[in-house]
């Protein structure tokens, strides 16, 4: 452990992803200036990290969640209760699981003009729970320079592009009759909000009468913030927390064996992600590859220089891994998942779950009984 590790870091059982929950409570502070300054409703995507204590610690906190499966409104129905407010959209509505979505969301967007024919009626009538039924809009222009990112890359799947939109009403003026919202999420990482106003500007241009006759407009995510309204700690809630099991030399850098994996992290390896690692520093003495315990050759998190040498038992702490870490994370080769610990408010770490053969032999042999 080095000077820069948080006093915890040593009372985990690695791997361990560990949320904090004080950080949280800022992201809820800097949320709830803007909500004051702005009128606006803030949802809580849990997509990037889809814990059931998160949910039940931000639910009296935030307006609502937004949720993209069956699954996930299941679960953020149970632990909210009927007064919770659910938003859903996914490109992956199906006859199969629709009605059961109107019964659980209070606002349902759906993704194409094909799903608002078939949809719309069902999901306008019939249950308890009145369903507001919204259209995600694809502006037409990319503000993203990675592709895998960008939801308004070439031929996307995600949401009915305004010129096809345009033309649909020309053919049929009352095709978008009973739309009550639309979502528009044109964004990855951008640490502005010229690509909203540009949004904005363009669709007040084309899609004037649509807007005139809405109640809600979802304004996607994507957005890094500033001053008061900083919204990077979002990514800063949560770490991973892993030990040295063995250092290899080479004739360049050491391998440091950490016993986690990118499959634990998979962005590392799918997007080329490269995570912090705390007490790491450029041009320090002591170089390694931090690599992960699989066969994968491609196990890597990187190259790292430390002012100290690296042990067998030093702990390597990979801070910003709240999102897209627990949601993905899978048991290639067979190694276990992290165990999960929670830092509650009063700055204790709480061990909130551990992973055993059990649960990775329920999902491989589901047969065995």
């Amino acid at each position: 452990m080095n000077s820069d590790s948080p006093e915890w870091v040593q009372s985990v059982t690695t791997p361990a992803f560990v949320f904090d929950e004080r950080r949280m409570l800022e992201i809820v502070d800097v949320m709830d200036d803007l909500r004051r300054e702005t009128d606006i409703r803030v949802l809580c995507a849990v997509k990037a990290m889809t814990n059931g204590d998160v949910i039940r610690r931000l639910a009296p906190l935030v307006d609502g969640f937004t949720v993209a499966s069956l699954f996930d409104s299941m679960l953020v129905r149970e632990i909210t209760g009927s007064t919770g407010f659910i938003s859903i959209g996914t490109p992956g509505f199906n006859e199969s699981n629709i009605d059961q979505i109107g019964d659980l969301c209070n606002n349902v967007v759906l993704n194409s003009l094909s799903q608002w024919e078939r949809y719309r009626t069902r999901l306008q009538g019939g249950q308890a729970r009145r369903t507001s039924i919204g259209l995600r809009i694809n502006p037409g222009f990319s503000n993203v320079a990675d592709r895998r990112y960008d939801p308004s890359r070439l031929h996307t799947k995600l949401g009915v592009h305004v010129a096809d939109l345009e033309d649909a009403l020309v053919e049929k003026p009352n095709l978008l009759d009973g739309l009550e919202g639309i979502l528009f999420h044109t964004n990855c990482d951008a640490k502005n909000f010229s690509p909203i106003f540009a949004t904005v500007e363009m669709l007040a241009e084309r899609l004037d009468t649509v807007l005139k006759n809405i109640r809600w407009i979802n304004l996607g995510g994507g957005y890094l913030f500033t001053d008061k309204s900083d919204l990077s700690p979002l990514k800063e809630s949560g770490y991973l927390v892993a030990e040295v099991t063995d250092l290899i030399p080479t004739n360049g850098p050491s391998v440091a064996v950490l016993d986690t994996t990118v499959n634990h992290a998979p962005e590392v390896f799918e997007y080329q992600y490269v995570p912090d690692v705390l007490g790491s520093e450029d041009g320090g003495r002591y170089n390694y590859i931090l690599a992960g315990s699989t066969c994968l050759a491609g196990d890597l998190f990187g190259e790292y220089s430390f002012p100290t040498p690296l042990e067998l038992g030093s702990r390597i702490v990979f801070p910003n891994m709240g999102a897209y870490t627990t949601v993905k994370a899978h048991t290639f080769n067979g190694i276990n998942l992290p165990s999960l610990y929670q830092i509650t408010q009063d700055g204790e770490i709480h061990l909130r779950r551990t992973f055993n053969y059990d649960d990775y032999r329920s999902r491989i042999d589901p047969g065995r009984h």
